[in-house]
């Protein structure tokens, strides 16, 4: 495995990140064409991720070698659910989005940035960390599972 540290992400880690972004843009317009848009896009611009770093309650995690090339990210949100009317005072740590980059995969990378986001979730006393996966994308649900994460909820289509 590569000497990796997983830190929280800098403005200099934009381009890395960016790349990383448009695989898993490509990869989702891959699994469903009919809702993700072909080559070239991303879920974030440069400018996005200039204000998601900047921001504490979407802190966003890399994993960089000693040269601080980037490897992987995991990007989070911080959700609170005070004074409902039917759900439970809570605080979840949401994984928006997490990426390993294929030339790094099967070396514990993704783990690592997962102990991460749990390390980052008790410090800052949230319940729970939760996250969607896209059924067509078999690899991750895997991974999660094998990460310890269940199934909350189901989205479901009808496709007309």
């Amino acid at each position: 495995m590569k000497n990796i540290t997983i830190r929280g992400a800098d403005y200099k880690d934009i381009p890395d990140i960016m790349r990383l972004l448009v695989y898993i843009a490509q990869l989702h317009h891959s699994g469903r064409p009919d809702i993700f848009k072909e080559e070239g896009s991303s879920k974030y611009s440069s400018d996005d991720l200039v204000k998601i770093i900047a921001n504490d309650n979407t802190p966003v995690f890399v994993a960089a070698d000693e040269n601080d090339s980037i490897y992987g990210y995991a990007f989070c949100i911080v959700k609170e659910t005070i004074d409902n009317i039917l759900l439970c005072n809570r605080k979840v740590l949401y994984l928006d989005d997490l990426c390993v980059d294929t030339s790094a995969r099967g070396q514990g990378i993704g783990r690592l940035l997962i102990e991460k986001v749990k390390f980052h979730g008790r410090n800052i006393g949230a319940n729970s960390i939760e996250l969607n996966v896209w059924n067509f994308n078999k690899s991750a649900i895997s991974f999660y599972e094998h990460c310890g994460f269940n199934v909350l909820k189901s989205t479901m289509e009808l496709n007309l």
